[in-house]
Parts: structure tokens; sequence; C-alpha cells
């Protein structure tokens, strides 16, 4: 699946194990307040079907003049895509796109934590002339917008996911941006918002 970077193409190895076409970019590159989430992984095409994996979930949190202090593990990563290892003429499924984050707030506060929306890696198959690895996903988004951020120690990742054994291609990084702002934050209860 894709979202802030293209999802990774599935191996080609045969006529019955055809791996599917990377998921492309969508969204802004940009700061931009639309939350998405990543696309789900392709499934694999096989002598039997493997499944992709599911996208990574959209977080906004948007509370104006108040402040957003985090300390641990922000986790909005796609799955894996399912391995098919059974036998020959096997495709593993799409890695899923990583998932999306905005923070919004006139003091954005993290100590010692990871911000992570990095894509799954594509399904594996035993490697088999006739088999097709999964393509990795692409990496999500990361929105920070702030007047003031105090970072002690922070991770942000949006890394692509790998491409599975038997050919599958890794899919591309996706976006991290912040945006330092003097713009005038309004007092807003906080807001969570999350796909369905």
């Amino acid at each position: 699946g894709g979202f802030g970077g293209a999802g990774g193409k599935g191996g080609n190895s045969s006529a019955s194990a055809v791996g599917g076409f990377g998921g492309g970019t969508y969204g802004s590159s940009d700061i931009n307040y639309t939350l998405v989430a990543g696309s789900g992984g392709g499934g694999g095409a096989g002598d039997a079907a493997s499944g992709g994996g599911a996208g990574g979930a959209g977080l906004k949190v948007n509370v104006g003049l108040g402040i957003i202090n985090i300390k641990g593990f922000v986790n909005l990563t796609g799955s894996n895509g399912k391995d098919d290892t059974a036998n020959n003429d096997r495709a593993g499924g799409g890695g899923g796109g990583g998932g999306h984050l905005i923070l919004y707030s006139s003091n954005i506060t993290v100590d010692n934590s990871v911000l992570n929306v990095s894509a799954g890696s594509g399904g594996n198959t035993d490697g088999n002339t006739d088999d097709g690895g999964g393509g990795g996903g692409g990496g999500g988004r990361i929105y920070l917008v702030y007047s003031t951020i105090t970072n002690t120690s922070v991770t942000t990742q949006a890394l692509a996911g790998g491409g599975g054994v038997g050919s599958g291609s890794a899919g591309t990084a996706g976006t991290i941006r912040h945006n330092s702002t003097a713009a005038t934050f309004t007092d807003n209860a906080p807001q969570w918002f999350s796909p369905s």
C-alpha cells in the first residue's frame, strides 16, 4: 500500500505467481490538516491467495492553545503482508502503507518518545523460481505544527517496508514535516480523529 511513499511492486516469477503493483502516494507532502490513513497492501495472486497487510491508522490531535505532552510510543505503522511458503507458484501479500500523524498545538513537548508511521514489509515466499514476494508498503506522513517545541529525545520514523523474499521490491519512505509558526492558535477542545 502507498501513502507518503509509494508501495513496492510484488515479484513476478511465473505466470501463476504474479505480484501486484505498489500503491501510489497521495495526500500532500506539505503541511496539510486533512487526516487520511495508509492504504492496505494488495493480495498475492498465486496458486493460493495471500492477504495484504492493513494500512496504518490516522491520528490528529488539535489542542490549539493547550499543550501536547508525549512520553512513550505513538505507533501508526502498516502491517506486514501475509507470507505464503507452502509450495511453488506462491505470492506474498503486499505490505500496508504507513499511517498519518498530525499534532497541532501552540506547545508540543516530547520526551523519550518514538513517533512511528512506517510501512509494513511484503510477505515472503520460500524463494523458489516460481514464487513472487510481496512489495513493501510506502511510509506514512508526520506533521508537527507548533509555536514552541520542547524535544528532550524523540525518534520520528516514516520508513518504507522491505520487499518480501521472492523478488518483491521495497516501498519508498514517507515524509516528516515540522512547521514552527507564529500563527494565532485558538483554544480548542482536544479532538481525536481516526478514519473508519
